[in-house]
Order: structure tokens, then sequence, then C-alpha cells
């Protein structure tokens, strides 16, 4: 079996974009928890928060997500399609989630902050544009 490869300009292009659609998507969600927990403090203040308090643990798998796309993005190996539709769709099935806990935030966050689903649909929209 041969696998196709995206050309290295093109792949890099495409998760560029997905890269700042979920981390606009992560900036989003990240407000409206520290919103909900009252935080007034610094941006390195929210960071330490955001990686040590359990109410901002919901966020724990997109932002995972955002290190290992950035991380393969980084690899001079150029990406097939196959793994790119493989990454695509882990993404796709976590943000499209019916239930669980990142849904649950999720529809709670769309309620408080509309352009979060602004942002949803970027990241979706990108996701599309990698296959």
């Amino acid at each position: 079996m041969t696998t196709t490869v995206l050309p290295a300009t093109g792949h890099k292009t495409g998760l560029g974009d997905l890269s700042r659609a979920l981390q606009e998507l992560h900036r989003h969600l990240l407000m409206y928890q520290a919103d909900e927990s009252f935080f007034t403090g610094s941006p390195l203040e929210l960071y330490e928060v955001a990686t040590r308090d359990p109410a901002f643990a919901w966020l724990k798998p997109l932002q995972q997500a955002i290190v290992d796309l950035d991380m393969r993005r980084n690899d001079e190996t150029p990406l097939s399609k196959t793994e790119a539709r493989a990454f695509s769709k882990k993404l796709e099935r976590f943000i499209a989630a019916k239930s669980g806990p990142f849904r649950d935030k999720l529809n709670a966050v769309f309620q408080s902050h509309p352009e979060a689903v602004w942002a949803v649909g970027a990241a979706r929209k990108a996701l599309a544009d990698l296959n």
C-alpha cells in the first residue's frame, strides 16, 4: 500500500491554520473558566492556576492536542494524508462529542461567551480543510 504524502508547505500551512484555530478556541474557553473561577490575577498567574486547579482540568485534552499538533508541525517529515485524517477525526470527535466533561462545559461557555461558537466553527473548518 502506498501512502500519499502532503507537500511540506501544504501540511505545515494546514496544521498552522488548525493550531491557530485551536489556540483561539482555547483562549475563549480559558477566559470562561477564569471568569467562572473569579480569577483576577496576571496572565502568568492564570497559567499557573490553569495547570494546577482542578476546575481547569476539562481543558487539558485540548491543551494536549495543541501541543501534539505543534510538535508535529515542527517535524521535518511530511504529513501523510492518512495521518492528517486520523488526527482530524480524533479532534473532530472530541470537539463534536454530544456529552462528556468537555461538551458539558462547552455548552455552558456558549451561553455566556457566544464568540466561542465562532471559535469552534473556525476549528471545525480548519479540521475539514486538513482533509
